[in-house]
């Protein structure tokens, strides 16, 4: 059901937001969410502090949002990539204690 002027559901409007970081944008600012993914600048900071509360984004010192730790923990629930973390693991670990 939607609950905006543009008729955009919350699952849409939360997925544009997180669907604009990248690579290079690995730091943004509610403004700057509400500029890439054309919602109002209320909305963008809303949703995004929501979603820092609930650990899906984190804030910095300087008003800045990063994707949080708990949406990383939610994709390798299921991903394949859990396996491979399992195998490379053994690995990772003898690396670590080498070189400490």
């Amino acid at each position: 059901m939607a609950n905006s002027r543009s008729g955009d559901s919350i699952i849409t409007r939360v997925t544009r937001i997180l669907e604009s970081f990248d690579s290079t944008r690995i730091t943004q600012t509610p403004s700057g969410v509400a500029r890439r993914t054309g919602l109002p600048v209320s909305s963008a900071h809303r949703l995004m502090n929501e979603l820092a509360d609930n650990g899906f984004l984190e804030r910095d010192d300087d008003g800045g949002f990063r994707i949080g730790m708990r949406l990383w923990e939610l994709t390798t629930r299921g991903s394949n990539a859990l396996g491979l973390r399992q195998v490379a693991m053994p690995f990772m670990e003898e690396v670590q204690a080498g070189i400490r």
